[in-house]
């Protein structure tokens, strides 16, 4: 399998399928000095750093809205009617890999890396200090379990879903439309529509019916 193939493989240098280095190589002919200061724009991302300041200034649960509006000038995709509660903490700097679809709400203290997609469909909810990855690094042998050689795996939260507080989604996951992730839950694989899920890692607890749930996905009839 190529080193760049589904899922991406980006090792220091290697370019993605999309033509993009997670750390472009220094040009032979630029001077190392110069190249670091290359390097600091780059992963800087000034128009995201610019916007998460002027975020900052916004009290939480105040301004859901101006929110919004300012991540879709750093670069997000995000529809309208989305309301965003306080700061996202968006990691890995590429702010248009985040797409967020009409209806959704998302809560204060989450956690969405952006090194690869994160595809948020519609009506969704993230609970607070909700957090998404994207990528890994690859393990070595026991000499070196941690290795330069990095994967990229888009992660997909479909309509309707929720997921509460404090929940951790792995890269690769899809989350079916309308499921629900409980408090604290480590999803490591992929969660059926409509499936309740909770524990580390996340496992079913419970099919959902199509109509409203009530207090708690356990009392579900």
């Amino acid at each position: 399998m190529s080193p760049v193939s589904d899922p991406i493989v980006a090792r220091v240098g290697l370019m993605t399928p999309e033509g993009d280095e997670l750390h472009p190589p220094r040009p032979w002919w630029l001077p190392w000095p110069v190249d670091q200061v290359r390097r600091f724009v780059i992963n800087m991302n000034p128009r995201l750093t610019l916007i998460d300041r002027l975020v900052r200034l916004l009290p939480p649960y105040f301004g859901r809205e101006p929110r919004s509006q300012l991540y879709r000038i750093a670069g997000c995709q995000i529809e309208p009617g989305v309301f965003i509660y306080d700061r996202l903490n968006i990691t890995g700097g590429k702010a248009h890999n985040l797409s967020i679809g009409s209806g959704s709400n998302i809560a204060r203290g989450c956690t969405l890396a952006t090194q690869g997609p994160i595809r948020i469909g519609r009506n969704v909810g993230l609970a607070p200090y909700v957090t998404i990855f994207t990528s890994q690094h690859d393990l070595g042998s026991a000499e070196l379990r941690s290795t330069d050689t990095v994967y990229i795996k888009p992660v997909t939260i479909e309509d309707g879903a929720v997921l509460m507080w404090g929940a951790l989604v792995l890269p690769g996951v899809t989350v079916g439309r309308g499921a629900v992730v409980g408090a604290g839950a480590v999803v490591t694989r992929d969660v059926p529509p409509n499936a309740f899920v909770g524990g580390v890692p996340a496992k079913v607890i419970k099919i959902l019916p199509e109509g409203p749930v009530g207090e708690h996905p356990r009392n579900a009839s």
